[in-house]
């Protein structure tokens, strides 16, 4: 075993007939205790592997692995439980690597032929600087890997059809690159994840737990990725979380998306899918979303707020798609909105309000509140009547009641609570049938926003 004092972030070594690196990472925190930039770095030799370690403070008898030097032609590595007579407890080495300038080398952990991992009952997550638990990240350290196993009695790992997790299955921690599963199901206990991208997979059904959410999660680069599953609960797709899967074919949509990321499906979707339907709840299509997807026809549903520049955006020298959308998305260069400033939307909702038929258009996302023009209507049996309401506009900072002003109804919906009392057209005329009393609910089809009016019938 020998001592030795590195300054650099990454340690190049040569093995016989071959070139090796081991790839120390002094920048992050683990066990919540910051390392010295110059700490003792010892390593030992095991089955032709060289292992750099060093001791972790806060952790009596535990080091950590921060480098490994891997001769060419081996395909499986067996991390120790033990080295120097310690325990190893956590794998901390980094792709992201620059050469040691007594060497000149470019070494990089992806030219290693890797393809499985063997990890000791010891290894465990440790704590990061911001609280979370974490492990190195295997996929991009070991970027040939294939399969990852755990050693029998962990009481922090679990490893299952090559997959790493955490015990309860709660993280995933590594998705391995080349493991060649066809079909992923996320275990429903799944609440955080890794990012993927492989080669084999076809089909992703993703974790139904509802705390399980994007946050910058991506599956990218999965080329033969035909099927996603995304359950109900899902709200937000991440930005570039689908970048580049070129075979995709089938989406099943959360019922309740409200947001598709930019760059979310760019250079996605097979050459056999020209046609695309979006459902029935999503408000905003940030830039580059289905970008450079081939797409002809798109089918918007009513509920789109706006639409980002090249969301839709073709290859070079192709033609775009033409749109199925509501009469009140309009074009951002549209003389109508004259005056409104937008720098990344193509297509805007736009709320028209009439007042002494002269018109003026808003941005709908800037509507605060909808207020009806009367809060109660009385009606008689067979007789009509209409709903209209007023909107407080957040006009550039100015906001305020627009009174007298009138929301056409073309971007509103109506509901009546008992609609054998009280019948409600799409455009709020009002039709008592019986006696009794109903509450009609006026929503914006593009927002969250809601008035209710309450309608007796004598």
């Amino acid at each position: 075993m020998t001592g030795l004092k590195i300054r650099y972030k990454i340690y190049a070594a040569r093995c016989k007939g071959c070139m090796a690196a081991a790839v120390i990472l002094f920048s992050s925190l683990y066990g919540g205790v910051s390392r010295a930039e110059e700490k003792s770095v010892l390593q030992a030799e095991q089955n032709g592997f060289t292992f750099f370690y060093q001791e972790l403070d806060g952790f009596q008898g535990a080091v950590e692995i921060v480098g490994i030097t891997i001769p060419e032609e081996e395909t499986v590595l067996t991390i120790p439980g033990k080295l120097g007579g310690k325990t190893v407890i956590s794998l901390n080495v980094d792709e992201y690597s620059s050469s040691n300038p007594s060497y000149g080398l470019h070494p990089h952990v992806q030219d290693y032929h890797i393809d499985k991992l063997i990890l000791p009952r010891t290894l465990r997550p440790l704590k990061n600087e911001t609280g979370e638990f974490k492990m190195a990240d295997l996929s991009t350290s070991f970027f040939n890997l294939a399969s990852v196993e755990v050693e029998a009695g962990s009481r922090y790992l679990k490893a299952e059809n090559g997959i790493l997790y955490n015990w309860d299955k709660s993280a995933m921690i590594c998705y391995p690159n080349h493991n060649t599963l066809e079909e992923y199901k996320m275990p429903s206990s799944l609440v955080s994840s890794e990012s993927i991208r492989n080669k084999f997979v076809k089909r992703i059904v993703f974790s139904k737990n509802k705390k399980w959410k994007f946050k910058g999660w991506q599956v990218w680069d999965c080329k033969k990725l035909e099927e996603i599953y995304l359950p109900d609960h899902i709200t937000e797709i991440s930005p570039y979380a689908f970048n580049g899967c070129s075979g995709l074919k089938k989406i099943r949509w959360s019922k309740n998306l409200k947001i598709i990321g930019q760059g979310a499906f760019q250079g996605s979707f097979a050459a056999s899918v020209t046609k695309l339907k979006l459902p029935g709840k999503i408000r905003v299509i940030e830039p580059e979303a289905f970008r450079w997807c081939g797409l002809k026809e798109i089918s918007l549903p009513d509920s789109v707020a706006s639409v980002g520049y090249s969301a839709f955006g073709a290859s070079k020298g192709k033609k775009g798609p033409t749109f199925k959308k509501a009469s009140y998305l309009l074009s951002s260069k549209n003389k109508k909105l004259k005056g409104m400033v937008y720098t990344t939307d193509k297509y805007v909702a736009v709320v028209t309000t009439v007042k002494s038929k002269k018109k003026k258009y808003y941005d709908s996302q800037t509507v605060l509140r909808l207020i009806p023009t009367a809060k109660e209507i009385r009606l008689r049996k067979g007789k009509t009547g209409q709903i209209s309401v007023i909107p407080e506009i957040d006009d550039l900072g100015r906001s305020g009641v627009k009174k007298g002003w009138r929301i056409k109804s073309d971007i509103l919906t109506f509901k009546s609570s008992r609609p054998k009392v009280v019948k409600v057209s799409g455009t709020g005329n009002i039709r008592g049938l019986k006696k009794g009393s109903a509450t009609v609910t006026v929503g914006m089809k593009t927002s969250d926003r809601k008035c209710r009016v309450k309608v007796k019938v004598a």
